[in-house]
């Protein structure tokens, strides 16, 4: 370069700089001319130096960029590779990190302390960032190369540790269910689709009917970034009619806690009677009407009992199954009682037995009287004292017919049917599986 410009005042004079950059190693000549309009022109100047090795160092990348990491995550490695372009052995005195976030990058390398001509080394680099936001930090190679220190820009975005709760349904809805059977599970999935753990706090049933239903759940005190659990639930109405409660799930997220709605409607029957309290004279019949009525659609078999009929007397429903489809069914309740007297096989009646003891002790008495008005009439002594020896035999003899009467009426015994006078409950049991509905009847015998 020069400072000489197009022309030169007389007296004047300009330099002319050559700098020398040897391609080889060894004696380099060259010549510098300048052509003007002077006599001599063009003036020459010879020009020689001599070419030494000496090192370079060419890096692959200048910069390296990391991709989204989780706050306290390692990503995947990066390499810078080194290479030395000169022909002198390269010297390296240090390689290290700097910059504000270097203790979010980590670095390695195998490049020892010196590095032949055309030999390569690899800077490996990862990083884990300790905040959320953009990281940024820098590689210092600092070795005897003519422009050295070479430096390789660092970067990274880190992102904030946040789980999620993700339910793959909000709501669960059971078809009609007999009141005390429980339904079949259903169940609803927790993803969390963040980067860190998930903390279950609590899993829980709240609502009106909260009693009706019965929750499961695997998912354990804390779900994994990426992972998922199960929770389900059954329906067990206690009650007829539309019943409802809610899955509450307490967790470290910004939207807890999360809510699954639960809905189902209970099935049912009721019983009514025509009258709860007949009243009835033994050994009469009363006819009653039960009606059951079916609630929410039910249309299960119904098996029907009736118990605590009083002695002597039954309880008989017609029909004793029935299945509603709907609409109520009439069921007849008939209650029967007894005023019967039952007298043993082969034993006298007992107003025949006393009006034969009667009328014999009636003969009886006669025969002694006519015996006494015999002994105040006139006669010889033999024939008085022979008709009162007829009288006295005849009269042993009906005294023993008497009395064998008497005892055979002894050993015959006389069993009452009737039902006795008196209030009774009677139980009317209607079953469907587990569910149990019953009604009472008061029962007045006279």
């Amino acid at each position: 370069m020069d400072n000489c410009g197009s022309s030169i005042a007389s007296g004047a004079s300009c330099a002319v700089q050559v700098t020398f950059t040897p391609g080889a190693v060894g004696s380099r000549t060259a010549s510098l001319s300048v052509a003007d309009d002077a006599p001599a022109s063009p003036q020459t100047a010879s020009v020689s130096g001599t070419g030494t090795a000496a090192a370079a160092d060419t890096l692959s990348a200048t910069a390296l960029t990391f991709p989204n990491e989780n706050v306290g995550a390692t990503s995947p490695s990066s390499a810078v590779t080194i290479t030395n372009t000169g022909l002198a052995t390269l010297h390296i005195a240090r390689i290290a990190l700097a910059g504000t976030n270097m203790g979010d990058f980590s670095s390695s390398n195998d490049c020892g302390t010196t590095l032949a001509p055309s030999a390569l080394c690899t800077i490996t680099t990862t990083f884990t960032p300790t905040a959320s936001g953009t990281r940024t930090a820098s590689i210092v190679l600092t070795d005897d190369a003519p422009d050295s220190p070479q430096v390789i820009s660092l970067s990274g975005q880190s992102l904030a540790l946040v789980p999620t709760a993700t339910l793959s349904a909000i709501s669960l809805t059971y078809t009609q269910q007999v009141v005390a059977s429980a339904s079949a599970a259903q169940s609803v999935t927790l993803t969390n689709n963040g980067n860190t753990a998930l903390t279950i706090v609590s899993i829980v049933l709240s609502g009106t009917n909260a009693a009706d239903f019965a929750v499961t759940n695997n998912c354990g005190p804390s779900v994994a970034a990426a992972a998922h659990c199960t929770i389900s639930a059954t329906f067990t109405p206690v009650a007829s009619g539309t019943r409802t409660a809610a899955i509450a799930i307490t967790d470290n997220t910004a939207g807890s806690p999360q809510s699954i709605s639960l809905s189902g409607t209970g099935q049912d029957f009721s019983l009514s009677l025509s009258t709860a309290s007949p009243t009835v004279i033994s050994g009469n019949s009363a006819a009653l009407q039960l009606t059951v009525t079916p609630v929410a659609g039910f249309n299960q078999a119904i098996a029907l009992t009736c118990t605590g009929a009083p002695l002597h007397s039954s309880c008989v429903l017609t029909p004793s199954s029935i299945t509603p489809s709907g609409s109520p069914v009439a069921v007849t309740v008939t209650l029967t009682t007894n005023s019967q007297l039952l007298t043993a096989p082969g034993s006298v009646p007992l107003s025949t037995r006393t009006l034969a003891f009667t009328s014999l002790w009636t003969l009886l008495f006669l025969l002694f009287a006519g015996a006494a008005g015999l002994s105040g009439t006139r006669g010889n002594a033999f024939e008085f004292a022979r008709a009162r020896q007829t009288a006295w035999a005849f009269g042993g003899l009906l005294m023993l017919a008497a009395l064998g009467l008497a005892a055979c009426g002894k050993t015959a015994a006389v069993p009452a049917a009737t039902t006795p006078a008196g209030s009774y409950t009677l139980t009317i049991t209607a079953t469907a599986g587990q569910l149990v509905r019953t009604s009472t009847v008061t029962l007045t015998v006279q």
